[in-house]
């Protein structure tokens, strides 16, 4: 898809349009990243978002390794 640059102030900056931000579930804030490729536009992640309950649903870890070990 090819867009326009336009003048915002002194930089430049590109209209998005509204089913492409519906589709790809965009908000008011989105992740800009730079690649080799060109420019990246992202939803936002919450970092570490569900690691608490990820967490829970693990099995406790062994404290005592040694049992396990071959000697």
């Amino acid at each position: 898809m090819l867009v326009k640059l336009i003048r915002i102030g002194n930089s430049r900056g590109i209209l998005i349009p509204n089913k492409l931000i519906k589709l790809l579930g965009l908000c008011d804030v989105v992740d800009v990243n730079v690649t080799p490729e060109g420019l990246v536009i992202a939803r936002r992640r919450e970092p570490r978002k569900g690691w608490k309950q990820s967490f829970a649903a693990a099995r406790p870890a062994a404290t005592d390794l040694s049992a396990e070990c071959v000697r």
